[in-house]
This record gives C-alpha cells, structure tokens and sequence, in this order.
C-alpha cells in the first residue's frame, strides 16, 4: 500500500459509519449532573461534548481522564453520571477513571469502538461504533463517529451531515492542491463548540506530520500569540456563525503580517462579514442544520490539512513516528 493510503482513504469514507453512531446513541436525559472525560483526541472530544450540551441545556462538564486519577475528589464533586471516551477502550487512564467513578458508586457511561474491551465490559452502560474505528493510530473516523453519537443523544436528532462530507472533502482538496508551499507554522483558531476541535487539529498535524501546529480560541490569540505570525504562516480559523463578528476582526488585525488566511464556516459567516480580501479561502459548510452540530464536518478540512503536510513532509501518516494506536502503562503507587 502507497505512503498514506489508508489513513487518505479513513479521511474521505468516515461518515459511512454516522448512521451506526446515530443508532446507538445513549439516551441522554436533562438535569443529571455530568463528568466526560478522556485522553488526547478523546477529550478534546469531551471539550465539544460539553460546550454542545451547554447549549442544550445539560449540565456537562469536560476533564481529561489523567485529571479523574491524580485528583478524583475534585472531579467527582457533584457528578452523578460519568462518561468515559476511549476508541479503544483499553487505555490506561480511562481504566482507572471508571474504576474510580465506580469505587464511589456514580453511574458510568462508555464511548467506545470496540464492544469487547475492558471499558465497554466493565461500565454499567455502553455505546459502541464498531465501525467508527479506524484502523490505524491516529484518530479519524473514530473521532467523529463518537462525536455524532453524543452530538445524538444530547440533541435528540442531527441533521444528515454525511450528505456534506464530499463537498467539504473536495473544496479542502482545491486549496490544498492550490497551495504553493507548506507553511512555516500553522495557527488554529476555534471558540465554544469549536475549541476542542481545534485542538484536534494541532494534535492530528503534530501526531502525522511531526510538525508543531498551535490552537487557541480567537479573541485569546490576541493576547500574545498574535505577534509571531508573518507571511509564511497559515491561520485557518473553524467560524461559527454567531461569533462572525468577533473572529472576523482578529482575522482583520492579522491582515498587515500577511499569512494565509482561511474559514471553514457556513455561507451565513462569510455574508455577515462581506468580502474584503482579508480572508484568503473560505471553505463552506452546507447551511442545513443547527452551527453547533457540525463539528464532525468542521473537523475534516483539519484531518486532511494534517495528512497533507504529512505527505510534504515525507513522513507516512498511517505510521506515525513514535506513536502507538494505545497507550498502557502501569499505574504508580501513591
């Protein structure tokens, strides 16, 4: 098989498994308080969860599971049900966070791909995408099958998202092919429901391309990170329509250094700020449905950004350097 091939093709037929994500979506009801957590991709996952449910009217919060282990007490307060995320199901911290979540007696939920781990066997209740996973170490199609499963149970029905994958795929895939050269650095920019997707995209860059990519909310990139940006660099910023406005101004600051510069946001974002040459790319999102649940398309153009540097780099995405599929060690005694 070619350098990249299988992780290329994960990108471009994820949303084949949307449709099992949506079915076994757990029935989520309101006014239970709530912990996700998870490692890596999967808590930056739980970030998007939580900042959705937020907007639902759920009472979610989002921790990494490392946090549930080196310090259960403050996690645990006032949580009555806990889920836990893990395409696997086997990694070490999540483990450990159920084992916890169970010593004290707190309901515990488990988001996984696969039925047979040790995580789907051992909580009280789990909701498995088998064919969310991905077959390889980084996380694809698992992300964003997890996400539209609890994107489902949090908002009772979605909207058909899978018809939008190929549009995303391709208007990404022109600017890509169009792009002269890969930037020296890569800034992310993403707020509320998009925050944790952005980190999602600096880790999928680091993880297949071995290249740094940094990620911060917009209005936060001002204070500081801003002063480093020049010419060489891109800044692809995930919009959400009701904060236009506000992200379109850092983008309007950012003019007078010169990087590239592109959104990945509904028509709705690119009409309210009109078109003044400041942004270089606008890749657009179908305008069905609710902006707070495209997450699992507003991620790909990062997925395949990721991949694309990978390529230029050299480097084989489906086999990251120094990385492996799950991480397991033992626990330190306190």
């Amino acid at each position: 098989m070619e350098r990249g091939a299988w992780v290329h093709n994960v990108i471009f037929h994820q949303a084949a498994a949307w449709a099992m994500a949506r079915d076994a979506a757990p029935a989520l009801k309101r006014g239970i308080r709530r912990l996700v957590v998870g490692s890596g991709s999967s808590y930056y996952l739980a970030q998007v969860v939580a900042e959705v449910a937020k907007r639902k009217g759920y009472q979610i919060a989002a921790a990494p599971s490392g946090d549930v282990v080196m310090e259960p007490d403050l996690c645990f307060t006032d949580v009555e049900e806990f889920i836990v995320v893990s395409r696997s199901g086997a990694s070490s911290e999540a483990l450990w966070a159920l084992d916890e979540a169970q010593r004290r007696n707190i309901r515990t939920v488990a988001v996984t791909c696969d039925p047979l781990s040790p995580l789907a066997q051992r909580a009280d209740q789990a909701a498995v995408v088998p064919t969310g996973d991905d077959g390889t170490v980084v996380m694809i199609r698992s992300f964003t099958s997890m996400l539209v499963l609890l994107q489902q149970g949090l908002a009772g029905s979605l909207p058909r998202l899978e018809l939008g994958v190929v549009d995303v795929l391709h208007q990404t895939d022109r600017w890509l092919a169009e792009s002269p050269r890969p930037p020296h650095r890569v800034y992310l920019l993403g707020s509320g429901v998009r925050l944790g997707l952005v980190h999602e995209g600096a880790l999928k860059i680091q993880e297949m391309a071995g290249t740094v990519a940094y990620s911060y909310s917009p209005l936060e990139f001002r204070h500081g990170p801003r002063g480093s940006v020049n010419a060489n660099d891109w800044v692809v910023l995930l919009g959400q329509t009701t904060h236009a406005r506000y992200e379109y101004g850092v983008l309007a600051d950012l003019a007078n250094q010169g990087p590239t510069m592109v959104v990945v946001a509904e028509p709705q974002w690119f009409a309210l700020i009109g078109d003044d040459g400041v942004v270089d790319r606008g890749i657009l999102l179908p305008e069905d449905g609710a902006d707070d649940l495209k997450g699992p398309l507003a991620v790909i153009p990062l997925q395949l950004l990721a991949w694309h540097l990978a390529m230029a780099a050299g480097r084989n995405p489906d086999v990251p350097e120094n990385l492996t599929k799950v991480v397991a060690f033992e626990r330190e005694s306190p």
